[in-house]
C-alpha cells in the first residue's frame, strides 16, 4: 500500500497541491503504474479501535494495480461476491466467496413509485434491520440505496444484511428520500432469514423474490496478454504543422528537403520519412522492401528519406560508415543520410502532440508527409509499402473524410453538440502557471478554426467571430503575463468583435504606455460608447488627457468617474493632484487637495504609494 507523507513538504499547499497534479499526469503518461507490484489489502473491522489485516487469509493480496470494487450476491447463495476492476491487466476479476458459513442473511431490493414522487430505484432510501440473538440482545444495522457508490463503480442495488447465527429479525424499517409524509417511514412486514425480498413504495410488506435458477459459470482462467504488435499507424485528424527536415547525405553534405510544388506534376507530392539504424533488423526489413518497391513508389510520385539517426548516440565517422554498408548491401536507390538532432527532436515533439503517452520514438519510425512538408500519419515498427500508398491516396481528402479515416471504427461525432470551450481548457494551464502550454492550445485552435470570411453573415458565423476574438484576447492576457507584446492579439479581437471593451481598455494601455496618446485616447472613445458611466474607463482617458496636456478635459473626466462611483479612488486621486498643481489660480486650492487625500486614505485604509 502507499504511504502517504507524515510531514509537510512545502509552505505553499496550493503549490504543493498542483506540483502534485503534474507528477500524476506525467506519471501516466510515461506509462507509470500507480501502486503495481505493490499487493492489495483488506482490513477487518474489529469493532475496537483497531483493524485486522486480512488480505492474504482471504485471498485479497494480489498484486494487481486495483481502482474499484463492486459488490453483489453474484451465486445467490447468501453472501457476498466480489468484482474487482485494474487499471492494468488483468482489468477485471471475479471473486467468488465459497466460504462455508452457518451465518444468516437477509437481502431487500426497494423500488419506488415515481407517479407518488419517489424515484423508481428509491435512491437515498435507507433500511434500518433490528436483530435479537438468544440472550435478547439486539443489534441494529443501517444501509442506504445509492447511485454511484464507490470510484468508477457501482454494486448491487439489492441491500445485504449479515445476520450472523442464530439471530431472529426483529424489525424492518424503510425510510424513502420522498413521497407522503404519512409514509416516508414504513415498517415492512413479511421478511424472514435467509430470504430475497422485494420492498414497494407503500406497500408496507415485502414480497418474497426468486433465486435465479442458473447462475452464469465463470471458468477460473489466467487471461494470457496481449500480443505485442509491433506495427502501428496513426493517421492524424488534421496535420501538423510543416517539419524543417535536415540532415547530412551521402556525400557528408548538409541538406534541406524542400517541400514540391504541386502544381510540378513531374516532383513527387509526397514524402516517407523513415527512421532507422544499422543495428536495427526490422527497420532493415523495411528498408528492403522499399528498395524491392522503389518503382511502383516513384510512380505513385512518393519520395522516401531514410535517415539514420545512430549519429546522435555514437561516433559520427562509425555511424556514417555503418549506415553506408547497410545502404550498399541493400542496394537502396532512395534517398539518405544522417539524421539532425533538431529534425528528430521536432519529429517527436509532433507525436507528442497527438499521442498522451510519452515514450520514446520506436525504431523504425516512419511519417507520411504532404506536399506542404505537414505529418498526416505515423507509423511505429514495419510498414508495408501497400498502406503507405493506400494512405497517399488520402493525402488531398477533405476535412471531415479525414477525420473519419483517423479513427478505427464507425461512429457518430458529438462536436455539434458539445461545443468545446477554448478559453476554459487554456485557463486551467494557465492556473498551473504553463503559460507556454495555454499559448500553444490557442494558437493551435486558431489554426483550427480560422476566421469564417466576411461574405458568411449566418448567426453561426457571428457566434465563431466571439469566440475567436476571445481567444485572441486572453492569448494578449498570456502575453502580458511572460512580458509580452500583446498587440497584434489585441488588435485582433477588436477586429473580430469591435464592442469587447476589456481588449479596447487594455490596448489603451499599451498605446498610452508607448506614448501614442491620440490612439489611446480613441480606443478608450469606444469603450465609453460601449459602456457609458464607466468609472474605470472615465479615469484612464482623464490620465490620458492629463499626457496631452489637455487639464480642462482631465478634470472633466475625473468628475465623470467619481460620479460614476463615488469610491473610484484612483479619479479622486487624480482630482486631488490636479488641485494642488493646476495652474490656474481659481482651480487650485492646495488646502482642499490634502483634505481629498486624508479622505481617500481614511475611506480606502489604503497604503499606496501614490494615494499617499
Amino acid at each position: 500500500m502507499s504511504q502517504s507523507p507524515t510531514q509537510s513538504q512545502t509552505d505553499d499547499p496550493i503549490e504543493a497541491y498542483l506540483d502534485a497534479w503534474q507528477q500524476l499526469a506525467l506519471r501516466i503518461q510515461q506509462g507509470g503504474s500507480f501502486s503495481g507490484r505493490e499487493r492489495n489489502c483488506c482490513f477487518l473491522n474489529t469493532q475496537g479501535v483497531r483493524f485486522a489485516d486480512v488480505s492474504a487469509a482471504i485471498g485479497l493480496d494480489q498484486i494487481d494495480d486495483s481502482r474499484t470494487v463492486a459488490l453483489t450476491d453474484w451465486d445467490h447463495d447468501g453472501d457476498l461476491d466480489m468484482w474487482q476492476a485494474n487499471r492494468t491487466g488483468p482489468r477485471l476479476r471475479f471473486l467468488r466467496n465459497d466460504i462455508e458459513s452457518k451465518q444468516g442473511f437477509v437481502s431487500i431490493l426497494l423500488q419506488g413509485d415515481p407517479q407518488r414522487m419517489v424515484n423508481r430505484d428509491a435512491i437515498g432510501a435507507r433500511i434500518t434491520l433490528t436483530t435479537v440473538n438468544s440472550q435478547g440482545q439486539t443489534n441494529i444495522q443501517t444501509q442506504t440505496v445509492y447511485a454511484g457508490d464507490s470510484y468508477l463503480s457501482q454494486s448491487s442495488k439489492w441491500l445485504h444484511f449479515g445476520l450472523g447465527e442464530g439471530n431472529s429479525i426483529q424489525s424492518v424499517v424503510v425510510r424513502w428520500p420522498s413521497g407522503d409524509d404519512s409514509r416516508r417511514t414504513e415498517a415492512i412486514q413479511g421478511v424472514q432469514a435467509n430470504g430475497r425480498f422485494v420492498v414497494r413504495y407503500g406497500t408496507g410488506r415485502a414480497e418474497t423474490a426468486d433465486v435465479r435458477s442458473a447462475t452464469p459459470q465463470l471458468v477460473a482462467s489466467t487471461p494470457a496478454p496481449a500480443a505485442d504488435d509491433q506495427h502501428a499507424r496513426l493517421w492524424l485528424s488534421t496535420p501538423t504543422e510543416p517539419v524543417s527536415v535536415t540532415y547530412t547525405d551521402a556525400g557528408k553534405q548538409r541538406q534541406q528537403l524542400t517541400w514540391p510544388n504541386n502544381a510540378d506534376s513531374r516532383s513527387p507530392s509526397a514524402t516517407l520519412l523513415v527512421f532507422w539504424a544499422s543495428w536495427c533488423s526490422p527497420c532493415l526489413q523495411e528498408l528492403s522492401e522499399l528498395a524491392a518497391q522503389a518503382s511502383t513508389l516513384h510512380d505513385a510520385g512518393l519520395r522516401i528519406v531514410a535517415l539514420n539517426i545512430e549519429a546522435l548516440e555514437e561516433d559520427a565517422d562509425q555511424a556514417f560508415q555503418d549506415a553506408k554498408d547497410a545502404m550498399q548491401r541493400l542496394k537502396f536507390p532512395h534517398t539518405w543520410g544522417l539524421a539532425d538532432e533538431a529534425t528528430l527532436q521536432q519529429v517527436d515533439q509532433l507525436r507528442h502532440q497527438v499521442l498522451y503517452r510519452q515514450d520514446a520514438l520506436p525504431l523504425p519510425s516512419s511519417c507520411l508527409l504532404d506536399g506542404q512538408g505537414r505529418i498526416r500519419t505515423f507509423y511505429s515498427g514495419p510498414v508495408d509499402v501497400k498502406t503507405v500508398l493506400d494512405d497517399r491516396q488520402h493525402l488531398e481528402d477533405s476535412e471531415e473524410q479525414s477525420l473519419v479515416r483517423s479513427v478505427p471504427f464507425a461512429g457518430r461525432w458529438s462536436n455539434r453538440i458539445f461545443v468545446t470551450n477554448p478559453i476554459a481548457i487554456a485557463d486551467v494551464y494557465r492556473q498551473e502557471g504553463q503559460f507556454d502550454d495555454a499559448a500553444e492550445y490557442l494558437e493551435r485552435y486558431l489554426t483550427n478554426h480560422p476566421q469564417p470570411p466576411a461574405s458568411n453573415q449566418t448567426q453561426a458565423a457571428a457566434t465563431e467571430r466571439l469566440r475567436l476574438a476571445d481567444v485572441h484576447y486572453f492569448l494578449a492576457r498570456l502575453a502580458q503575463a511572460q512580458q509580452q507584446d500583446p498587440t497584434l492579439h489585441l488588435q485582433q479581437a477588436i477586429s473580430l468583435n469591435p464592442r469587447l471593451t476589456a481588449a479596447l481598455v487594455e490596448l489603451s494601455d499599451v498605446q498610452l504606455s508607448a506614448k501614442q496618446f491620440s490612439t489611446a485616447g480613441r480606443l478608450l472613445e469606444q469603450a465609453l460608447a460601449q459602456r457609458p458611466g464607466d468609472a474605470n474607463v472615465h479615469n484612464k482617458l482623464g490620465v490620458v488627457r492629463l499626457q496631452q496636456n489637455e487639464i480642462n478635459s482631465a478634470i472633466a473626466q475625473f468628475q465623470l468617474a467619481l460620479q460614476a462611483n463615488s469610491r473610484w479612488y484612483p479619479a479622486a486621486n487624480n482630482l486631488a493632484w490636479l488641485r494642488a498643481t493646476h495652474p490656474d489660480a481659481q482651480f487650485r486650492n492646495g488646502a482642499e487637495a490634502v483634505r481629498m487625500a486624508e479622505r481617500i486614505l481614511r475611506e480606502s485604509n489604503s497604503m499606496r504609494p501614490d494615494f499617499l
